[in-house]
């Protein structure tokens, strides 16, 4: 136990086991180390700190220096062991270390280990501390986490964050759910589930006549497209639309109807859904054999021939007829016995007719006798074969029918014959009748093309209005005696070339006044446009409208042009031209431990303002309300003359925030309902007097 002593006094204590001075004080228990001085000290030492060199301190010797001090220099500092200090307060001693007079030698690692540092304040051994903060940066930033198992880690992570398990800061997370909101999924604070990741978990699409609309509502869309929102049905071959969910059942009229055959004409369309039974004739027909015709039967099956040779009762060689006498070896030619000579491939130099021989009748290229075999005649305007004997009158359709003329026209005759035509041109030429360009029967030259080529027209006169517009800078005009059309004078329009004249020729006296027409039909002519003082508008010849204007509805007397006639008449202002354009764009950000937000206004507000009176109208100044948010602005317009606008006046509307937040809705200038009002006032504050006072406002609405 420690030895107090009062001033001026000693004590003096023994150990058994301990050798004073030696090395072994220093390692004596705490509470000797209170009791005992530890070196003799030469009084000389502390001469110059007021001791008066009286006594000794010898080994052995008790002076108690924190009770005892009596203005005495302190003894000189010791070395102390940090690990040895250590183990004594381990085992329940006192701290002896004074930091401000002793030295502390570092021998922690040596003795406990690497992780083992110091307290110099102490002079105790301690686990390394390592930062949080520190090591989180270093987890992050350089390549991997200090800590390890049995660290210390020191708590000095900011607020809103705690040192986890792993001595890394982790940020401190608030209960919070989201919600739907007026069509947003916005983040609310506290516990709950969460109902939407984005804001279009807090819409669903709708059905409104016909329109697939999207609506602030959380549920199951209706509809993907307006398509989904409509149907349709054939009716009497006709696609109706309705503006109601159902079946499609046809998008086009075409699909509510097909063609079937009628007969061997694809011509039958029947008013009921369905695939098409032909495309072209062809698809209601097919070719056979009928006594040694090809012709067509009505029904769609293969076609067993396609040209009467293959119908032939006896083979017919593809070159009969073009005027050589072919063989097998002979390109696209046959067994040839004959060759009449009579086409279709004809009309080559050195085609000529090769005769079977006397008593043999040239059939197909093949001579045989008449009893043998047939002869062709035309029935009809078609070359038929006809059992028996005979000479043929025909090898082709083409040789039983022929075209002439009938009147204006060029007409095929079934009896064979030589052409006289090819085509109505050949039946006609054209001549003028009665002023008029028409066909008449005969080939002949062509004096007219058009009814125009017929007119009569004189020197001046253009037959077509496009060719008198060219000349004329007034609209033209006709002369029915010739039907021509003519350039017409200011004279022919009762009206006069010169503003002189107009005055002279036709005394044009006030309050009657000159005129210069702008009108197509009579540009530059000059007329009297004549005036007449009385009605309602300008009754008055006084300057000063006999006195009866009223100033307290704005009234000033105004003359009319310059025709001397007076009337009383106000301004009258109105908004006369008005545009509205407003959007919005968010974006919410929850992600961290502090909700961010981007809320975005875009758009302007434009207007004119007009005077509809017929008195000019002094300065004055425009007013504008934007709802909901019940922003206000007010705009200077210009004095404005009878008729006339102002210039356009332009309110930017754009507005932006970039910070914490959750809600845009806090936000003075934001609104989240697709609809707005704007009003307009004109002659906001009444600075003129107008013939109508309540005709200034108008509202835009969306």
């Amino acid at each position: 136990m420690p030895v107090r002593v009062k001033p001026g006094t000693t004590e003096r204590i023994q150990t058994t086991w301990f050798a004073w001075g030696s090395s072994g004080v220093l390692l004596s228990p705490t509470w000797i180390r209170i009791a005992l001085t530890r070196e003799p000290i030469d009084a000389s030492l502390f001469g110059n700190d007021g001791w008066d060199g009286s006594g000794e301190f010898r080994y052995g010797e008790i002076q108690d220096h924190w009770f005892a001090w009596d203005g005495r220099p302190p003894p000189p500092p010791l070395n102390m062991s940090c690990a040895f200090n250590t183990l004594i307060l381990a085992f329940g001693g006192i701290n002896l270390f004074n930091p401000a007079v002793d030295v502390c030698i570092d021998d922690c690692k040596k003795w406990f280990g690497p992780d083992e540092f110091c307290d110099m304040n102490t002079c105790t051994c301690k686990k390394k501390e390592l930062s949080c903060t520190d090591n989180t940066d270093s987890f992050w930033f350089f390549g991997g986490s200090k800590w390890k198992p049995g660290m210390v880690c020191k708590d000095d992570c900011p607020k809103d964050y705690k040192c986890a398990a792993d001595c890394i800061c982790d940020p401190i997370k608030k209960k919070q759910h989201t919600e739907c909101r007026n069509g947003r999924c916005v983040v609310v604070n506290g516990p709950g589930p969460d109902e939407c990741k984005r804001n279009r978990d807090c819409q669903r699409t709708k059905c409104s006549n016909g329109e697939c609309t999207l609506i602030n509502e959380k549920g199951k869309d209706e509809c993907t497209w307006y398509g989904d929102c409509r149907s349709s049905k054939c009716t009497e071959g006709e696609c109706e639309w309705f503006n109601r969910p159902g079946k499609w059942e046809c998008v086009l009229d075409r699909q509510c109807w097909h063609y079937e055959c009628d007969e061997m004409k694809c011509d039958k369309r029947v008013n009921e859904p369905g695939k098409d039974k032909c495309e072209e004739d062809k698809d209601c027909y097919h070719k056979e054999c009928v006594n040694g015709k090809c012709i067509k039967v009505a029904g769609k099956d293969d076609n067993k021939c396609e040209t009467d040779n293959e119908c032939a009762q006896r083979p017919i060689t593809p070159r009969c007829g073009d005027g050589y006498l072919s063989t097998p070896t002979t390109p696209g030619g046959g067994d040839e016995e004959c060759d009449p000579n009579t086409g279709p491939y004809n009309n080559w130099t050195g085609a000529k007719k090769y005769p079977c021989p006397e008593g043999k009748v040239c059939v197909d290229c093949k001579c045989i006798t008449p009893e043998e075999g047939y002869h062709k005649e035309c029935v009809e305007g078609v070359c038929i074969d006809v059992a028996g004997e005979g000479e043929d009158v025909c090898l082709t359709d083409s040789a039983c029918y022929y075209y002439k003329c009938v009147g204006t026209e060029c007409k095929k005759i079934n009896e064979p014959g030589e052409d006289s035509c090819s085509s109505d041109t050949d039946c006609y030429h054209m001549e003028c009748v009665d002023k008029a360009c028409i066909r008449v029967a005969g080939k002949s030259d062509s004096t007219c093309q058009t009814d125009n080529d017929c007119k009569e027209c004189t020197s001046g006169e253009y037959p077509t209005s496009s060719e008198c517009s060219t000349q004329c800078d007034r609209t033209c005009l006709i002369n029915e005696a010739t039907s021509c059309y003519f350039c017409p004078s200011c004279e022919d329009l009762d009206m006069y070339g010169t503003e002189s004249d107009c005055e002279s020729k036709k005394p044009c006296n006030r309050p009657d006044y000159c005129v210069k027409s702008t009108s197509s039909s009579s540009k530059n002519c000059w007329y009297c446009q004549g005036v007449t003082c009385g009605g309602s508008d300008y009754p008055y010849k006084d300057s000063n409208c006999d006195g009866n204007c009223d100033s307290g509805k704005g009234e000033v007397c105004v003359e009319y042009g310059d025709s001397g006639c007076y009337g009383c008449k106000c301004p009258d202002l109105v908004v006369s031209s008005r545009k509205v354009s407003i959007s919005f764009s968010e974006s919410i950000d929850c992600g961290g431990e502090v909700c961010m937000m981007e809320c975005i206004r875009a758009g302007y507000i434009q207007l004119k303002i007009g005077n509809f009176g017929k008195a000019a109208a002094g300065s004055s100044n425009a007013h504008v309300v934007l709802s909901p948010s019940e922003e206000t602005w007010d705009k200077s317009i210009e004095a404005l003359s009878p008729g006339q606008s102002s210039s356009e006046k332009t309110i930017d509307l754009a507005n932006s925030y970039n910070g914490e937040g959750s809600s845009c809705e806090t936000l003075s200038w934001w609104w989240s309902a697709p609809t707005y009002t704007v009003t307009f006032t004109a002659d906001y504050g009444n600075a003129v007097t107008e013939c109508d006072e309540n005709n200034n406002e108008e509202t835009s609405h969306k």
